[in-house]
């Protein structure tokens, strides 16, 4: 029975590889070549993306409410209606035309109870000079929808409620003392 030499003779690999290197260099540096200039290519034609966020805390809009607002932003976006996200957002079609993405974004820390929600509202943009106009249009646009609007008045109801009620109690404890 013959013992196989298991041992890997590593001048002998390098030798194999150098070889194969020196076989086909040409090749090698014809895709390096082309691999670079797509890339410097699709480096200098692409438009330029720059991610925004905004931190939302409110204590009416719910975020779960605000997916669905978002996800509507997104199907205009993706169905390219200029002219309705420029009337919801309150802004010019071009502006609304360097508008990538929209999207919201959990916060990490835990919730607590009775403050409001808080997350975080990324806005993809081919330009950042349109920043305080879409962010003045986001928060007019949650601000404006028939939800927050009953959330609103609802609250305002009860608040009312609330100080007719800490009148009553003072008008018994200043009665009480007389």
């Amino acid at each position: 029975m013959e013992k196989k030499n298991e041992e890997i003779d590593f001048l002998e690999l390098l030798l194999k590889g150098l070889n194969t290197i020196k076989a086909n260099f040409w090749l090698i540096i014809t895709f390096l070549v082309l691999g670079a200039a797509i890339g410097f290519a699709k480096f200098f034609t692409e438009r330029k993306v720059f991610e925004n966020r905004m931190l939302v805390s409110s204590g009416i809009l719910t975020e779960a409410y605000t997916e669905i607002s978002i996800e509507r932003i997104k199907k205009n976006l993706g169905e390219n209606n200029k002219i309705v996200l420029a009337r919801d957002l309150q802004l010019s079609p071009e502006d609304v035309a360097n508008i990538r993405d929209v999207r919201i974004e959990e916060l990490i820390e835990p919730k607590v109870p009775k403050e409001p929600d808080r997350f975080i509202i990324i806005a993809e943009t081919y330009s950042q000079e349109i920043l305080p106009d879409l962010q003045r249009g986001l928060i007019g646009y949650f601000e404006n929808n028939d939800f927050v609007k009953v959330r609103v008045e609802q609250d305002k109801k009860f608040l009312k409620q609330m100080i007719a009620k800490m009148e009553d109690e003072i008008k018994d404890l200043e009665a009480w003392k007389v």
